[in-house]
């Protein structure tokens, strides 16, 4: 008789440290609490199990069963612990559901309790005191069937996670628990339940047994498997809270799990008025609501796990709106599932001060330099017209010295004028004011027309210029007049700086975009002056260089226009070798305006 006592008590021990154990890994995740309240339940039915069988009297044992009729409650924790696993309904199916699972438990139990529906009274068996057989009775097999639909329920639930997810850790746990209940529900079958109906098959009840076994199993599960959401207490505390910069700890829903001492100074909050709320609580209402932080997340973290520097704007429980610049970053367990997220956060706005000023400060500038080359354009384009009348004789014969002077004068204003309006380029680039006049252009006929303006260029250096891959049929989307600014710039700072050999204009087709490589022989460029190329208003040291006239203006300029295109442009060049310079047009319209 002893021995079987023994096994309901080690059951009941057994059950309720596992419970206290798993709960224990995590004690703010609803599935770690379910499983605990699971195994406890068992713990105490084991218990009374064990507490009637070793009964010394027919009423102590009575009080004992009486006890033991709390059985409904461990099928409502493991419905409820199936509904949460699953994942798939909404909240107001949850709560149909959890009424359905509770109310009947409670009712039934309150009958067992107060009446004999449940039980007639223990009985001796050579085991020690069992239950009572049960006359059946309506009430009765309403609380077997009702019993029965949550195992069933549950069961489907299980399988359909186990065969209808994408392989993850969660296919794995569905496996363990699945095997884990059948085992339970296969025990109490053959040996609580014909008892139950008067079988008449003299076999003590196993049912608690049986069940520690299928509680194994599901804490195995969520153990090896890490059921358990992470633990973000678990994280080095000294780190979190000695950080300087925000840093919020969120689940995969987006709830707020941890915060550091930093983000509860900076925003003015108590850390249990965060814990547990959703990260939309600290946004400002004009900036970003839940759900668009759910579907930004969404869209954002596509290839990578980690987003650098996105400004928003945090409110303070007082109100106040402060500029953040954030990193997201995903943590996710070995099936690639995730399992939290870490946000960090840096207050800006002593950043953004001194940007609004530098802002200021450049917009002031530009509008200066346009100003002032408008100004000066006006009375270039007069003494270049007023030269070039003089040089046409229409006010009389010059002799050979004059003609040199006036040569030199509408040579030099020229210069001036291309310089000026490289200033302007820049500046309307530079405020957003220059727009790209676009449309489909035949490039051969464009092509040709830059060739035609720049022969002299090439031919009194007898230079090889060379065009591949152009044919009719080529059309581009651009700004015919831009787009030439950037092939004019790049071909004749190509044939200023080659001493002898060949200019190569390329022209390959590919998926998505044209490229255009414009390859030469000349003087090349030294490594310790790359950083110089795109910059306005620089030019290499290079002696060769020095001597030719330029403003430092071109390169700059022609990278703006081909970002403006929605292009790319790069360079590799060898001192001594030549250059080659390489961008992009994309096919589809990518303009930037």
């Amino acid at each position: 008789m002893l021995i079987f006592a023994f096994l309901s008590l080690v059951g009941s021990i057994f059950s309720f440290f596992l419970g206290v154990f798993v709960y224990s890994k995590n004690p703010k995740e609803k599935l770690n609490l379910l499983f605990m309240l699971f195994c406890s339940s068992f713990s105490v039915i084991g218990l009374a199990e064990y507490g009637m069988r070793i009964a010394d009297s027919y009423e102590t044992a009575l009080i004992w069963a009486k006890i033991g009729s709390l059985n409904m409650f461990p099928f409502s924790f493991l419905t409820h612990f199936t509904i949460i696993f699953f994942e798939k309904f909404n909240k107001i199916i949850k709560k149909l559901l959890y009424l359905s699972i509770y109310f009947p438990a409670a009712f039934f139990i309150s009958l067992a309790l107060t009446t004999d529906i449940f039980e007639k009274g223990p009985i001796k068996k050579y085991w020690g005191w069992t239950f009572g057989a049960k006359d059946s009775s309506f009430i009765l097999n309403i609380s077997y069937f009702w019993m029965f639909s949550l195992i069933i329920f549950s069961f489907i639930l299980f399988l359909w996670t186990y065969y209808k997810k994408p392989i993850s850790y969660k296919n794995y746990q569905a496996k363990l628990i699945l095997v884990g209940s059948l085992i339970s529900f296969l025990i109490f079958y053959f040996t609580d339940f014909t008892n139950f109906f008067s079988f008449q098959i003299e076999i003590p009840e196993f049912g608690i047994f049986g069940f520690t076994i299928g509680c194994g199993f599901i804490a195995y599960a969520m153990v090896k498997y890490q059921l358990f959401n992470l633990d973000f207490s678990k994280l080095t505390s000294e780190i979190i809270h000695g950080l300087t910069d925000n840093l919020l700890l969120l689940s995969p829903d987006h709830k707020i799990k941890e915060v550091n001492h930093a983000t509860l100074k900076s925003l003015g909050y108590q850390r249990e008025e965060l814990i547990d709320h959703p990260i939309h609580i600290i946004f400002s209402e004009d900036d970003i609501k839940n759900s668009e932080f759910n579907e930004f997340l969404k869209q954002k973290i596509e290839d990578a796990d980690f987003i650098r520097d996105i400004e928003k704007n945090f409110k303070t429980k007082h109100g106040n709106v402060i500029p953040f610049s954030m990193s997201i970053s995903l943590v996710r367990d070995n099936w690639g599932e995730i399992q939290g997220i870490i946000v960090i956060g840096r207050d800006i706005t002593e950043y953004k001060k001194v940007m609004n000023e530098i802002l200021s400060a450049s917009q002031f500038k530009t509008e200066l330099m346009s100003s002032v080359s408008h100004e000066l354009r006006t009375p270039l384009n007069s003494i270049i017209g007023f030269s070039e009348l003089l040089l046409e004789k229409f006010y009389g014969p010059l002799n050979d010295k004059q003609i040199d002077f006036l040569q030199d004068i509408k040579f030099s204003s020229e210069h001036l004028l291309n310089l000026i309006n490289n200033i302007l380029d820049i500046t309307k680039i530079d405020s957003g004011k220059l727009k790209l006049n676009c449309a489909r252009i035949n490039l051969s006929y464009l092509i040709y027309q830059i060739k035609t303006s720049l022969a002299p260029l090439y031919s009194t250096k007898n230079l090889d210029f060379n065009i591949e891959g152009l044919n009719s049929k080529i059309h581009v989307y651009i700004d015919a007049i831009r787009f030439k600014e950037i092939i004019y710039n790049l071909l004749s700072n190509a044939f200023k700086y080659t001493l002898e050999g060949s200019v190569t204009l390329k022209i390959i087709e590919k998926e998505n975009f044209w490229e255009f490589k414009v390859i030469d022989t000349g003087i090349g460029i030294d490594r310790k002056d790359y950083n110089l190329v795109f910059k306005e208003f620089k030019r290499v040291n290079n002696p060769i260089v020095s001597n030719i006239s330029g403003s430092g203006l071109g390169l700059s300029i022609t990278k703006k226009l081909v970002n403006l295109h929605g292009g790319e442009i790069t360079f590799s060049s060898e001192l001594g070798k030549g250059t080659v310079f390489t961008f992009t047009i994309p096919k589809k319209s990518k303009i930037i305006q």
